[in-house]
């Protein structure tokens, strides 16, 4: 099994979270004057929010060896145990992206005349909005991050599930 020591100054250096964040706005509005006392206005607006995380943990950071001991199964009788450990030895990266991207349109006619001491006004209008959230997250064990490879593909995630299972009762 890994050490469980932890010393913050050194895990300083091994975990890493990056987070880029964007968000846009775009609006318009017009209006226009068709006849004496009509008015049509129309507006819209478009909104993109961006999200994009990495979470990277060095193969020696204690977040890994944390997560290698967990996912170790033990065999053998008493004094003679032998460990196998069910994760790929190397590092976590784990990254999420988000969007959501949004509009609103909206119409709107306005009349407003004077008939000699009687006023009438009146206004109709429609709006439209449409919001979306979606993304996605992944996960690549074993990871080099010099030299961008991972072993993934190797995880029998079968294996890990069934660990959770039987730890949780």
């Amino acid at each position: 099994l890994f050490s469980a020591k932890f010393n913050h100054l050194s895990e300083l250096e091994r975990d890493f979270v990056n987070t880029a964040i964007s968000n846009n706005r775009y609006f318009v509005n017009l209006n226009f004057k068709v006849l004496k006392g009509l008015t049509f206005n129309t507006m819209f607006q478009y909104e993109d929010n961006r999200r994009d995380t990495s979470a990277y943990a060095e193969a020696d950071s204690y977040t890994m060896r944390w997560l290698q001991n967990v996912y170790s199964t033990r065999s053998g009788t008493a004094g003679n145990y032998t460990y196998k450990n069910l994760l790929p030895p190397g590092g976590k990266l784990a990254s999420s992206h988000a969007r959501n991207p949004n509009y609103t349109a909206r119409g709107q006619i306005n009349y407003d005349r004077e008939f000699g001491e009687h006023r009438f006004y009146a206004l109709a209008g429609v709006e439209f909005r449409q919001t979306r959230i979606y993304g996605d997250k992944g996960i690549l064990l074993g990871y080099d991050d010099q030299l961008q490879t991972q072993q993934t593909p190797y995880v029998n995630f079968g294996q890990l599930f069934a660990i959770n299972r039987e730890r949780r009762g």
